[in-house]
């Protein structure tokens, strides 16, 4: 896609990821989103969406907080919650750490 170069007569904003999606997917000519790959596995299989073969900025990364308003107040379920939360994280960045390490221009979409 080196040198092509689209100009948008109209842009379309949406509130909500899956309105998103399907207007993605409806093939209304050239667009993009952000997705998140877990919400467009099946798109990407079927081919109706594709990813894009970005040289830089074709993953996105947020700080993520998690916040107790009263640990002491918590209760059993909330604070499992919590470790869950962090085991999950935890192992997803430490997957994602060993992957960049052998594919430094792999694009994940």
């Amino acid at each position: 896609m080196a040198g092509i170069k689209a100009e948008a007569a109209q842009r379309w904003t949406v509130s909500n990821m899956s309105t998103s999606i399907i207007a993605a997917r409806a093939g209304y000519g050239y667009g993009y989103a952000w997705f998140p790959e877990y919400k467009i596995r099946d798109e990407l299989e079927a081919r109706t969406l594709q990813a894009l073969p970005l040289r830089d900025g074709s993953e996105r990364f947020v700080q993520l907080y998690l916040v107790y308003a009263d640990r002491d107040a918590a209760g059993s379920g909330t604070l499992r919650l919590g470790d869950i939360i962090r085991e999950a994280t935890s192992s997803a960045c430490a997957r994602a750490n060993a992957a960049d390490e052998g594919h430094a221009d792999h694009a994940v979409g």
